[in-house]
């Protein structure tokens, strides 16, 4: 059995060896992507050091204006004031990173990211340009670095014993135990990393990627104000939660019933928890938010839920329906001082979504006369339109089995003549 281990052993590395040296190359080199990228291609030259913050709808713009018809997906701030704004736009169904003066509003620079040496080299590491079965190739080649190393220690470890097999001799020999019992932890902790996420890219389950239109309005979140969220049960709503934490950059706290299984609902909370966001129970809305007034955070709530039938609610016409909606959010908006923005989500294919935001309500909350007289209410009415206009829109992607309508409205008692 030793005998025929030491052949695998051998054989499989003289065999997978060259590709594994070419994985740790251009692992090493995607490691070290963004100084590789500014030694080959140099910085972006910006005329003077904005001494004031630029204006974040005005930077998009001026992106924008000299592409017709792009659209833009993300905005990137400079880690230095000496650095450009970035722009990521999407035209054509092609990306473009567009580069702006802070102080200028000039673009200084314009690259497209799939013809980059990087990209390229990305390419080579995650499948050796060979899509899904140049994946599932590096997703083997990584299970086969773990049995490298298995058998290594297995073969050639001090505690093995004497063993009937010839081995060769010299520095060598030295060299190749000291290579491989040092770098064993290592080896194998990649090797099992590696091949996750090279079967999981390979696999038909993609995993979810972010699209952010409508870059407008951006200034708000510039003065680093918390920001009220609402949602829906539309597409993957569960996912928009850790998504949006880690795309926006500040936490986002998250307003749930618990789950009456203590174990499921530990688990649930604990995926809600990531990139900072911290679930708030229903029941302990009101004195989180409270005690959490000072900080710069994001609230959201999915709002198309049922209110029951004892608590206060907001009727209003919706897909042809009388429709409760949970009543409350523009008390919550004065408190905090905090816009209201509708996070709009449409599924473009299978794991793939685009994210929207659309501004509901922002201070100093300017209400038309049309809505004076239903003021405690009147976000929730623009809550439900938007709503109603994203179902209309695509409405397969509304949960709809969660039965928005548990009970018909009452009748209104009319007076005694």
């Amino acid at each position: 059995m030793r005998r025929v281990a030491a052949r695998v052993h051998l054989w499989g590395g003289l065999v997978t060896g060259p590709l594994l040296l070419v994985l740790g190359l251009s692992g090493s080199a995607l490691v070290f992507g963004p100084e590789l990228e500014q030694a080959l291609d140099g910085p972006p030259v910006i005329a003077t050091t904005a001494t004031s913050a630029p204006s974040l709808d005005a930077v998009v713009a001026a992106a924008v204006v000299g592409q017709p018809g792009a659209e833009p997906r993300a905005l990137r701030l400079p880690a230095r004031p000496d650095q450009p704004y970035r722009v990521e736009l999407t035209v054509g169904g092609r990306r473009l990173d567009v580069a702006i003066d802070p102080s200028t509003l000039r673009v200084v620079d314009t690259r497209a990211p799939e013809r980059s040496l990087l990209v390229a080299v990305r390419s080579l590491h995650a499948a050796f340009h060979a899509g899904r079965a140049g994946a599932l190739l590096v997703g083997l080649l990584g299970v086969w670095l773990v049995v490298e190393g298995v058998t290594g220690l297995w073969l050639y470890g001090p505690w093995s014993g004497p063993r009937p097999i010839r081995r060769a001799r010299g520095p060598s020999r030295v060299l190749h135990r000291i290579v491989g019992g040092g770098s064993l932890v290592v080896g194998v902790v990649v090797g099992l990393t590696g091949t996750v996420l090279a079967l999981t890219s390979a696999s038909l389950l993609v995993s979810p990627s972010l699209a952010t239109g409508g870059l407008t309005r951006l200034d708000f979140v510039a003065e680093r104000r918390s920001t009220i969220l609402l949602t829906a049960h539309v597409c993957n709503w569960e996912w928009l939660l850790p998504g949006g934490g880690a795309h926006f950059g500040i936490p986002i706290d998250a307003v749930y019933k618990p789950i009456r299984l203590p174990s499921l609902d530990a688990y649930m909370r604990e995926a809600r928890s990531r990139f900072g966001g911290r679930p708030i129970p229903i029941k302990s809305f009101a004195y989180e938010l409270l005690r959490r007034a000072g900080d710069v955070r994001g609230y959201g709530l999915v709002a198309d839920q049922t209110p029951l039938k004892s608590m206060e609610k907001h009727w209003t016409r919706f897909l042809h329906q009388d429709t409760a909606f949970f009543v409350g959010v523009e008390t919550i908006a004065r408190f905090l001082e905090a816009p209201v923005v509708y996070v709009a989500m449409r599924r473009l294919k299978r794991g793939h979504y685009a994210v929207r935001l659309h501004v509901l309500a922002e201070p100093p909350y300017d209400i038309t006369e049309a809505a004076e007289a239903d003021a405690g209410t009147w976000i929730v009415e623009a809550y439900a339109r938007k709503l109603e206009e994203e179902i209309r829109a695509s409405p397969s992607d509304w949960l709809w089995v969660h039965n928005k309508w548990k009970y018909p409205k009452a009748p209104v008692a009319r007076a005694n003549r």
